[in-house]
């Protein structure tokens, strides 16, 4: 479960997050925190998380006032090394991420594009990657806590570029598309690519393929 509560970015939390981020888990949480039982199993969920970037997200380690979601999450995301890759390999004025995530990806991406929309749909983990963004002084990623497949559909924006992770199935609408487990960037307009600006509809397999894709991290 991801939950957004702002207490944790309390200076006397964070400070407590920082002194521990070394402690082992197991005697600090036998020892106890100086908090009550929801905000101390939030904290050491933060520890745990935290430190699952020091080589993955390094640059989210070493920022202070990070927010981060459960260690799973960070676990599925991106690595900055594949996300700089990535992002390095495209440009223009408006990407799309359907899958947003963490934010990695949208990060890096934001350095190449002059707008990217993130979408979400979890809402805490986009008030997560909200406020993260606003740590790193990002101000044109939009965060949208949405499906961004209705996104697209329902919205008027024109997009160069769309980006997503899919699983090895899809479900479009009631319909349920097989596919790859990996991640993906459509150029919109492209003739070897599926755009619902072009196509008016996600019901169909041709969605697939992309321009470019990418295996899953390990």
């Amino acid at each position: 479960m991801i939950n957004f509560n702002k207490e944790i970015l309390s200076i006397e939390i964070q400070e407590c997050i920082k002194n521990n981020i070394n402690s082992n888990i197991s005697e600090l949480i036998l020892k106890g925190l100086p908090f009550s039982s929801e905000i101390s199993s939030e904290i050491i969920n933060q520890i745990e998380a935290k430190n699952r970037c020091k080589n993955k997200l390094n640059t989210w380690f070493e920022t202070d006032n990070i927010y981060y979601p459960n260690k799973l999450n960070i676990e599925q995301t991106s690595s900055e090394v594949t996300a700089k890759h990535k992002a390095s390999l495209i440009n223009g004025s408006r990407l799309i991420d359907v899958t947003g995530g963490f934010g990695v990806d949208c990060f890096y991406f934001a350095k190449q594009f002059e707008t990217v929309t993130h979408c979400e749909l979890n809402t805490d983990l986009s008030k997560i990657v909200a406020h993260n963004n606003s740590v790193f002084n990002i101000e044109n990623i939009d965060c949208i806590a949405d499906n961004g497949i209705e996104h697209i559909i329902n919205n008027e924006t024109a997009y160069d570029w769309i980006y997503a992770f899919f699983p090895t199935t899809l479900k479009l609408g009631t319909s349920l598309t097989s596919t790859f487990s990996g991640y993906s960037l459509a150029r919109c307009g492209s003739s070897s690519t599926y755009c619902p600006k072009c196509q008016n509809s996600f019901k169909s397999p041709s969605f697939l393929p992309f321009a470019l894709s990418f295996p899953k991290d390990t």
